[in-house]
């Protein structure tokens, strides 16, 4: 009752800051554009004049949605421009918000004699403090990856690892509106299935509590009839040859609309790897140099089957399912030396061979119920089944000692998560929004882990089993002013987390915390300055291998464990968002963080000569950001600069005092793109990133050159992309460690330069007509 209390309180708070405005509503006219062959329109422009033929106001259309507003009411007439299609006129009677329903574009075509018309569309913008990138009918479009494509965005960095935000970690990513499980089915996507995307580096309460930024993907999902297939082929030159293959195929008839995926990835890549490790121990310090060639092969199946049936314009039905099998064999060799007081104790050379499979099996379903355009009710449902199995050998072959072992490593674990998501959304007016939410998601993980010695001294096995049952509740209201916006929100979470080893409860913990976020932004202030100021609480969970006690052999001098007692990190983050005159954005970041979790180093009690590795929490720590980016498009070239500093504020334990590091860092991109020929397509980009720190890490600075080149033949229906990736080989960095009793560091020669040749192949006009629904949230990557 408390809590249905505070609920209460918290509506009746956002209702008395609702009350006044509402005088200066803005008219909306809405409507769905399509094509005269029934498929909705990927890109138009919306121009509105008054009866002096005098332009008042105008926009874009995207994937065929209307929708403009101005605060005016009059006789107006609005007209819709797309490059082969009629331009079409429509008068209007502004007095209200007005519904146009389903309006059709013609197709036309023009003879130029010794001409070339090219346009281009603006591949960037800015609005309420998101970026959004436009894909369809831009040079991005052309780019061989969905990586490549969503690492064009400002602030957002692309790797072997996948997708991060500077300064807000790896982002929370939607496609069509529903969260996906895992990156790998972000890399299905295909660039030519890609309208749009935007990039919210401070989301609201809307989203969970540990979500610290998020990337909306708009997928094309016309209305086209029939049966449509797209078949592609990767191959990858680099020190080891790779190829990945895939289909896709959608169909749709009336009111069913079907979609199937397929992806088969076979990945190869060496290694050269040097790394030390110092343990400053009672006895004195054990320094462990080793230098080793790591050899990988990977092998992914990806299945994805998903349909739809919309019953009526107000209820609408999906079903989603996600297949997922990994395999993945290493073939590690490397010479070991281990030095105590300088002098040398031993040498070893190390065989490490291991198999590392998994499959994850996700079933989702989501029904949306419209009973009119004010008022929408959303409901989504998932079941998630991860199942990881890990068996590696490891040769420990002594050159001075003759103390050789075989250690056996073996880890079993079993996973599951379901998860419950219930919404309602109240358009109180065209310009007062209300958003309600609750969800439910339980998480259960159960991992046996095993270690053998051929001596049989010192053999180790747990099993243990973790579930967490986490409850949500939400409210978001949202009020459109004529030149600003506000949106304030308000979440609670709560969580029951129950931890056991050997079938022994070692933790047992109930934690409620209220998350508030609040924002405001200008709303078509002016075409010269918009902005945005906002305010987030976060919260970051351990995941379940930082708390599993398990323990997991690195080498013969250290081994690692989770640390049960963990607590979870805290995040309040304030941000400033200026744009100025469309092209030139300016940001500025503060992140305070309570409790965060970095790798300590303790000595083993029993073995004296054995260092531990555990995550523990530090009591706080801070960082600033500050960045700029600007971005044109002219008749054959577009640009686009994104740089930034950081400033880190953190105090890490080490020797028994604390270091303090607050050495700031850059990063620079810059990316262009030339229309060489209207099927032939060239980009060039490249990343900076100085050295930097990570709480306890220090990376050195590091580079990336990239080129692309898409020829396109037969009408576009067949492509051809030719891209050389790390042209410098510098794009990875060597880190380097001090914490606890420990200072570690690895240099890196990493198989990262590689030349991709891609073709593509579409049947039938392929488009990608399903909606992927999914609630995948935090569970799964907490499983991992």
């Amino acid at each position: 009752m408390k809590a249905f209390g505070k609920w209460l309180l918290a509506i009746g708070i956002i209702g008395c800051i609702t009350l006044p405005g509402y005088s200066q509503e803005l008219l909306r006219i809405r409507g769905v554009i399509i094509a005269s062959d029934s498929t909705n329109m990927d890109y138009c422009n919306l121009l509105l004049y008054d009866q002096d033929s005098t332009l008042v106001t105008g926009t874009t259309c995207y994937n065929g949605v209307l929708d403009i507003a101005y605060n005016k009411t009059g006789d107006y007439y609005l007209v819709i421009t797309s490059l082969g299609y009629r331009d079409l006129s429509i008068p209007i009677a502004l007095k209200t918000s007005v519904d146009l329903g389903l309006i059709t574009m013609e197709v036309t075509s023009y003879t130029l004699n010794d001409v070339t018309v090219t346009s281009r569309l603006p591949k960037i913008g800015y609005a309420q403090g998101k970026a959004e990138v436009q894909v369809s009918n831009t040079s991005l479009a052309h780019l061989p990856t969905i990586k490549d494509i969503l690492g064009r965005a400002p602030g957002v960095r692309s790797d072997d690892n996948g997708i991060s935000v500077i300064g807000r970690g790896i982002p929370e990513i939607y496609i069509d509106g529903k969260r996906v499980n895992s990156f790998s089915e972000v890399e299905m996507l295909q660039p030519n299935e890609i309208i749009s995307f935007d990039v919210d580096k401070n989301p609201s309460a809307r989203y969970a509590a540990d979500v610290t930024s998020v990337i909306r993907i708009k997928t094309k999902r016309g209305a086209f009839e029939g049966i449509s297939t797209q078949l592609y082929n990767t191959s990858i030159f680099s020190r080891k040859y790779s190829d990945i293959a895939g289909l896709r195929a959608n169909f749709s008839k009336g009111k069913f609309r079907g979609y199937l995926g397929y992806d088969y990835n076979d990945l190869s890549n060496k290694d050269y790897i040097d790394s030390y490790e110092y343990n400053y121990l009672q006895s004195g310090v054990i320094r462990n140099t080793e230098s080793s060639i790591n050899i990988y092969d990977r092998r992914d199946h990806q299945l994805m089957i998903g349909a739809g049936y919309r019953f009526s314009p107000k209820h609408d039905l999906s079903l989603q399912y996600h297949l997922a099998v990994n395999e993945k064999e290493s073939n590690n060799r490397g010479e070991q030396t281990i030095h105590q007081d300088d002098a040398i104790q031993n040498k070893f050379t190390i065989t490490d061979t291991g198999e590392d499979k998994s499959n994850s099996n996700i079933l989702s379903v989501a029904y949306v119920f419209s009973p009119s355009d004010n008022h929408k009710l959303s409901f989504w449902g998932d079941g998630i089944f991860y199942n990881t199995t890990v068996s590696q050998t490891i040769f420990e072959d002594s050159h001075i000692l003759e103390n050789d072992d075989q250690i056996l490593y073996y880890n079993k674990g079993k996973s599951n998560a379901q998860t419950l998501k219930l919404e309602y959304e109240w358009g109180v007016n065209d310009n007062v929004q209300f958003l309600f939410g609750v969800r439910y998601g339980r998480s259960e993980s159960d991992i046996v882990s095993k270690i053998g010695y051929q001596s049989t001294t010192g053999d180790y096995q747990t099993d243990n089993a973790i579930s967490d049952d986490n409850y949500a509740g939400y409210i978001q209201f949202t009020h459109d002013l004529e030149a600003i916006g506000y949106r304030i929100g308000l979440r609670n979470e709560s969580s029951v987390y129950n931890a056991k080893a050997n079938g022994e409860v070692i933790k047992d913990d109930t934690d409620s915390k209220w998350f508030p976020s609040v924002s405001l932004y200008s709303n078509n202030l002016s075409k010269i300055f918009e902005f945005s100021v906002s305010y987030t609480s976060k919260i970051t969970r351990p995941t379940f291998g930082q708390l599993n006690p398990a323990r997991q052999y690195l080498n013969n001098l250290s081994y690692k464990i989770g640390n049960p007692s963990l607590k979870a990190t805290i995040n309040h983050n304030a941000t400033i968002d200026v744009t100025l005159w469309e092209n030139l954005n300016i940001y500025a970041s503060y992140d305070y963080y309570k409790n965060p979790i970095l790798l300590s180093g303790v000595q083993d009690t029993d073995k004296p000569g054995i260092i531990i590795f555990t995550p523990i929490n530090i009591d706080k720590s801070e960082e600033w950001d500050i960045g700029v980016s600007y971005n044109k498009e002219w008749n054959w070239f577009g640009l686009s600069v994104d740089a930034g500093v950081t400033f880190p504020n953190v105090k890490i334990p080490f020797m028994g005092s604390v270091l303090k590091r607050k050495t700031e860092s850059y990063y620079f991109q810059v990316s262009t793109d030339f229309t060489i020929t209207k099927n032939t397509f060239l980009s060039l980009n490249y990343n900076y990133q100085s050295k930097s720190i990570d709480l306890m890490t220090n990376f050195t600075a590091s580079q990336d050159l990239s080129a692309s080149l898409t020829q396109y033949f037969f009408k576009r229906k067949l492509s051809i992309n030719l891209s050389v990736n790390d042209i410098l080989r510098k794009s990875y960095s060597d880190w380097f460690d001090k914490y606890g009793y420990v200072e570690a560091g690895q240099y890196n020669n990493m198989d990262s330069r590689n030349i991709r040749l891609t073709l593509r192949y579409n049947f039938n006009n392929y488009k990608n007509v399903y909606r992927r629904k999914s609630n995948y949230d935090q569970e799964l990557n907490r499983l991992r």
